[in-house]
């Protein structure tokens, strides 16, 4: 849902942000378990030879720092789209220069705001045609929050809350 600053919600810029809830307090740990904010609108084509769709992501203090966040897109594969999901990184260091694999998390490890993106460099190179563009499709949770409890024995992860997004962009 879209949330506003005037409600008491985090907005990073202009006027609106993407608000995805969550409950897991209830989750029986068997499995993943995802939220999603979907896209609801007409296709999005994604034209040119972009590296990253990155957005700024809210973090609220006392969120669990285990969730991991994903973005999905449609992608051709020569013969039909297909769909992929790609992990919003950002750097555990904090500087957005350093992209080394060790230094990338896609967990919700801090406070407040911070750029996340999903690198797409390989699969634009692999798949994008004019043909064809990587596509943003209605039904598609566009962000998506999900808890993987393999590593959480102490289902500290078994939480409510919100997460906030703030400027899509394709780069």
């Amino acid at each position: 849902q879209t949330t506003t600053d005037e409600n008491g919600s985090p907005v990073r810029f202009d006027d609106y942000s993407l608000e995805l809830n969550y409950d897991y307090e209830s989750y029986n740990v068997v499995g993943n378990s995802n939220f999603y904010v979907r896209y609801c609108g007409d296709p999005i084509q994604i034209e040119g030879s972009p590296n990253e769709i990155g957005v700024w992501v809210y973090v609220p203090e006392g969120t669990w720092s285990g969730y991991a966040l994903y973005l999905d897109l449609w992608v051709w594969n020569g013969s039909t789209y297909v769909f992929k999901n790609y992990p919003l990184n950002h750097p555990k260091d904090g500087d957005t220069a350093n992209r080394a694999d060790t230094n990338l998390s896609s967990k919700t490890d801090w406070t407040g705001w911070q750029y996340c993106f999903a690198d797409i460099s390989k699969d634009i190179a692999t798949y994008q045609d004019p043909e064809h563009p990587v596509s943003i499709m209605p039904g598609t949770g566009i962000f998506w929050l999900s808890y993987q409890p393999g590593g959480d024995a102490k289902l500290q992860g078994r939480k409510n809350g919100s997460i906030f997004f703030d400027n899509l962009r394709v780069v």
